[in-house]
């Protein structure tokens, strides 16, 4: 089993639409997972539109990986709530929707009287 060493991207002009070669297809680079270096697929499909947005993306034909930005969950109150938390709100919420049923959250209801 190999593993995948390159990432395929379109390249995007600047306006950020796609751009299509010679052929018709659109036109993509591969990028090097870990040091970055960035080749063109296919060069000789390749227009003088597409070289120019290429030079301008990757100067030194290096691509700069951006930053994620994380997603965070808020609560009510804006909070961020960790995996206690959440599991915890889960289990009253789940409660709450099996009130009527005959089966509590950990197996079935306690008997009432005895």
């Amino acid at each position: 089993m190999s593993a995948r060493i390159y990432t395929t991207r379109r390249l995007k002009s600047a306006s950020g639409a796609d751009i299509k070669s010679t052929a018709g297809k659109y036109i993509r680079v591969k990028i090097h997972k870990e040091t970055r270096q960035v080749s063109k697929v296919k060069p000789e499909l390749w227009t003088e539109a597409a070289n120019t947005a290429y030079a301008q993306r990757y100067p030194n034909d290096i691509d700069v990986k951006k930053p994620r930005k994380n997603k965070e969950k808020l609560g009510k109150q804006g909070e961020n709530l960790d995996f206690r938390s959440r599991s915890w709100l889960f289990g009253i919420i789940m409660d709450s929707e099996n009130h009527g049923s005959s089966h509590h959250r950990y197996g079935p209801k306690p008997r009432q009287g005895h």
